[in-house]
């Protein structure tokens, strides 16, 4: 494998209503880690959609462990947990090694059993892969407005994902 294949994602799909979960399930897959900004709701918004609700609430009755996962800030993250009535970890340090660890050992699964769904190859994918599970990425919601330091990674993603032979949705003609 090389390097540049961490950070090749194990499905890429526009939405997170688009990721096949019944092939998660059927690969040992019981962890679900949804990370918030651009991936379930734009980052400049706080209000979860009903619909991304009861994605969630479907997956938890399908027997998937479902958490959310942010870099973000611990209110916002506190506000999405009450919202979505899940457990949430903020500041998650994602894709740091620390970050990792933690969530293997608050959520007792297995690297192997676990996938990291979101909207950007450098944290989530990455993340995914770190835990050795793996790493879903999603279309950003909003791709035009964006959090500035996301923002400066898009560019050295998108190239990422073209020397991995993967074309972008919004690129696509």
């Amino acid at each position: 494998m090389a390097l540049i294949d961490i950070f090749r994602p194990d499905q890429y799909v526009p939405t997170v209503y688009d990721v096949d979960y019944q092939k998660l399930w059927d690969q040992g897959i019981r962890g679900l880690f949804f990370d918030v900004d651009n991936t379930l709701i734009p980052f400049y918004e706080d209000q979860v959609p009903a619909r991304a609700v009861k994605l969630l609430t479907d997956l938890r009755r399908k027997g998937f462990k479902v958490f959310i996962l942010s870099n973000g800030r611990s209110e916002r993250v506190k506000s999405i947990e009450r919202q979505v009535q899940l457990k949430g970890y903020a500041r998650s340090g994602k894709p740091l090694r620390y970050g990792v660890w933690m969530l293997n050992r608050k959520t007792r699964l297995k690297g192997k059993q676990m996938a990291v769904i979101g909207d950007q190859v450098f944290m989530d994918v990455w993340c995914g892969h770190r835990l050795r599970g793996q790493g879903i990425l999603i279309e950003p919601i909003d791709r035009v407005r964006d959090e500035a330091s996301v923002s400066k990674r898009r560019p050295k993603e998108k190239e990422i994902l073209n020397r991995l032979g993967i074309t972008l949705f919004c690129d696509r003609s």
